[in-house]
């Protein structure tokens, strides 16, 4: 965690604070999935399937992504939630499609 803060007070640009982002909190095998990646891939393909989507549109962020929660400044434990995150353009149109129903514009 500490590394983390450090790192994060280190970045000095806008594309070096949008680089320590995306490998930090986007990329890679969250750590409740650590040395468990198949876990990882069957857990976002379930989600994928639910809403019709491609799994690579789905993330787990928060303390189950980093192994604790730079906010609270704890460790990520088991009785923590899991944060998913979708970001998905054709889910977003379904549900818009959906709010406008028939008849409205």
């Amino acid at each position: 965690m500490e590394n983390f803060l450090n790192k994060l007070k280190e970045t000095s640009t806008k594309e070096e604070l949008i680089d320590f982002c995306r490998k930090s909190v986007l990329h890679g095998t969250p750590n409740i999935f650590k040395d468990r990646e198949d876990e990882y891939y069957e857990f976002r393909k379930k989600i994928a399937k639910k809403f019709d989507i491609s799994f690579h549109e789905i993330y787990i962020t928060g303390s189950a992504k980093l192994g604790f929660s730079p906010y609270k400044k704890t460790e990520f434990s088991y009785e923590s939630d899991i944060d998913v995150a979708i970001v998905s353009l054709d889910l977003f149109d379904k549900i818009m499609e959906r709010k406008k129903g028939p008849g409205l514009i």
